[in-house]
């Protein structure tokens, strides 16, 4: 696979197409695995697990936010590429509906009034369970960290409330009782660092009181 592109640039220049492979059918993109890099995702509920009649493994996912408005833009310009392709390979997909129910990649969530966007990505791992999902974080000198993610500590790096960018993959395309959509996982994951919020030095007596919000980025 090449590098992956950044989601923006993907979709300027995006050719799309259903081929086979094994015995499904894969999203692919200029001839590569259809993959890219998002921007800010964050998880309101930590990761998710289930176990697979077919799989010796627990399967891990996790339903992200996707926080910025240009991405949710930008999924929406996706699904109209991929609901393109799908009508025009329902011969392949074996599709027999009409007008088949085709998913978008985003679920929508209304929750008191506010709507959130949610992906849901899969982890991925080998035949032996070591997970292939590689996850990175910022190092002291701001360099990147890789991190061992076993199935003993991947509850402490994808715990609720973090948030971190993302390259993510299309894994499948998937058809069933005339639902059509698509699968995707996580290739690579670097997650941002988390704000701390500082409690200002105690003031010496008779000291004005000093406003910490002013001037805060001018150093």
């Amino acid at each position: 696979m090449t590098t992956p592109q950044k989601f923006k640039k993907l979709l300027s220049n995006i050719q799309l197409d259903i081929i086979k492979a094994g015995r499904g059918v894969k999203l692919v993109n200029n001839k590569e695995q259809l993959a890219f890099t998002t921007g800010i995702l964050c998880l309101p509920f930590g990761l998710k697990s289930e176990k697979r009649d077919w799989s010796p493994h627990m399967e891990y996912y996790m339903d992200a936010f996707v926080v910025e408005d240009e991405q949710i833009d930008y999924f929406t310009k996706l699904d109209q590429h991929i609901k393109h392709i799908i009508e025009a390979k329902r011969d392949m997909l074996k599709i027999i509906e009409d007008v088949p129910d085709i998913r978008p990649v985003l679920r929508e969530n209304t929750f008191r009034e506010n709507t959130n966007y949610i992906l849901k990505l899969n982890l991925k791992r080998d035949n032996n369970g070591n997970f292939t999902s590689f996850m990175f974080n910022d190092g002291p000198d701001n360099e990147l960290v890789k991190l061992k993610v076993t199935e003993a500590n991947i509850n402490e790096y994808l715990k609720k409330g973090v948030s971190f960018k993302a390259t993510i993959e299309c894994t499948k395309i998937w058809y069933f009782k005339g639902k059509v959509g698509s699968s995707w996982a996580v290739n690579q994951l670097r997650f941002c660092k988390q704000s701390t919020k500082e409690e200002p030095p105690e003031r010496p007596e008779g000291e004005e009181e000093v406003d910490f919000t002013q001037n805060l980025f001018s150093s």
